[in-house]
């Protein structure tokens, strides 16, 4: 007579592998070269400061998101490729700004990344020519389209204590 064994499954603990194997799978930068992904990132948000710099509100936009957000302080949000162009216009046609930005962090996960900032100069009044120091911390959500721009999907800021 043959005798069969049987195995007795520890459901939850195969179901708690395979969510381990899913979440480190999920976690995982995407396959592909990451460095390049952080270097356009960075040439993106370099493109974005030189446009600020300059005072060119149409170069601003162009490194938006078609439904891009950005939330300066003490404005509403400006949702959406031509509310994002107002706010700017608005903001550049009272202030010039003069600011080097470093990239203090870049995080990538597919087509989704996001940058952290840091931003100092100067930033001078139109209206009285008066010039005064300006410091910023800055986060930026950034999503890869379908050419493969990295484009600003959210952004927000805030001074840095003086």
């Amino acid at each position: 007579m043959k005798t069969t064994q049987t195995k007795k499954i520890d459901w939850r603990r195969e179901l708690q592998g395979a969510l381990i194997v899913m979440i480190a799978f999920l976690w995982m930068p995407r396959c592909g070269d990451v460095s390049a992904d952080r270097a356009a990132v960075t040439e993106t948000l370099n493109a974005y400061f030189s446009a600020l710099n300059a005072g060119q509100v149409a170069e601003i936009t162009a490194r938006y998101d078609d439904d891009g957000v950005f939330m300066p302080p003490g404005f509403p949000a400006a949702v959406g490729r031509n509310a994002v162009k107002a706010s700017y216009t608005e903001i550049l046609n009272q202030i010039e700004l003069d600011v080097v930005m470093a990239v203090d962090e870049v995080e990538i996960q597919g087509d989704i990344a996001f940058a952290r900032t840091t931003s100092r100069g100067q930033v001078k009044i139109k209206a009285t020519g008066q010039s005064t120091p300006e410091a910023n911390k800055e986060l930026f959500v950034l999503r890869r389209n379908a050419d493969g721009a990295w484009k600003i999907a959210r952004y927000c800021f805030n001074r840095l204590p003086k």
